[in-house]
């Protein structure tokens, strides 16, 4: 009995552990996903919009595949920091996304995330995604990659 007991605790255990999706973000939450009505297509479209109406612009999109990659933005007037973000539709539109900075001849990236501070660079790429995706849903879902 005990070690049946024992078992399904260490089951329990890695579910939820394992559990990676969630209706708020999460600490290394590293996707958006944003559900949608009507085709791929024009959900894409839609939220392409909205990049646009947030000051990025598109660097290249296919419909037909189902992605599009916005051009890289400036995270503010002072940070060599730039934001880029990757949408995918899929049964969802899927939102990714990271932020570079470049030191010298190097390129550092980081992918966005979910953090508990506000003051890392990869929690800032996240609330602008999560902005985004919030004017175009209310309900949106976290996970990670």
């Amino acid at each position: 009995m005990k070690n049946i007991l024992l078992l399904a605790c260490i089951l329990s255990n890695t579910y939820a552990i394992g559990q990676t999706t969630s209706a708020t973000p999460f600490k290394g939450a590293t996707v958006i996903s944003v559900p949608f009505t009507g085709s791929a297509g024009q959900s894409l479209q839609r939220i392409a919009k909205v990049f646009v109406q947030q000051g990025f612009g598109i660097e290249r999109m296919d419909t037909t595949l189902g992605y599009f990659d916005t051009a890289p933005r400036a995270y503010g007037q002072l940070s060599p920091a730039v934001f880029l973000y990757h949408v995918v539709a899929k049964n969802t539109v899927e939102i990714t996304g990271q932020y570079q900075v470049k030191v010298g001849l190097q390129t550092i990236s980081s992918p966005m995330q979910w953090t508990k501070s506000n003051l890392t660079q990869d929690k800032q790429c996240f609330l602008r995604a999560q902005e985004v995706a919030e004017s175009y849903s209310p309900t949106l879902q976290y996970s990670t990659r």
